[in-house]
């Protein structure tokens, strides 16, 4: 059992952290593991954090969602930062801004803010649209629709 004094430290930095923005139960964890802290510990605190509902992993999967929307990233670019902080699949995807966000929109206005909604004249021209949405997280069929979408649709 982790002493009192250890655990308090743990929960003060945990705290700072937290105060900052939201965190994955996972990524805390991992934090707090490099910040030197015994392994033990750190789990009894990040269980305590939980039970105080200062750390929730639905808080953070709603924000994370939330902000790389608005940046414009696709479903399939989120689900997989998701997955590297822990944010099981279930969880994510009953996020009010998972359920909310028009995919094909979002892929479109993605397109229209780097490229502009001109119709696509070569090949050149349209690899360089797909690889730019394919890296923003989008599935071949909104990638599809996006480069088909052009001013005169809006």
């Amino acid at each position: 059992m982790p002493e009192i004094a250890l655990l308090a430290q743990i929960r003060a930095q945990a705290l700072q952290w937290l105060a900052r923005r939201e965190y994955a139960v996972l990524e805390l964890q991992q934090r707090l593991l490099h910040k030197g802290f015994d392994a033990e510990a750190v789990e009894q605190a990040v269980i305590q954090l939980q039970a105080d509902r200062l750390l929730s992993n639905e808080r953070f999967a709603e924000s994370f969602v939330y902000a790389r929307v608005q940046r414009g990233y696709g479903p399939l670019r989120i689900a997989y930062e998701l997955k590297q902080h822990g944010i099981e699949a279930e969880l994510f995807e009953s996020v009010e801004h998972w359920q909310a966000a028009d995919w094909w929109a979002l892929a479109r206005s993605a397109r229209a803010r780097r490229f502009g909604l001109t119709p696509i004249a070569d090949d050149k021209t349209k690899l360089k649209q797909m690889r730019f949405l394919q890296q923003r997280g989008f599935s071949h069929e909104q990638i599809k629709e996006a480069l088909a979408a052009t001013e005169e649709d809006t």
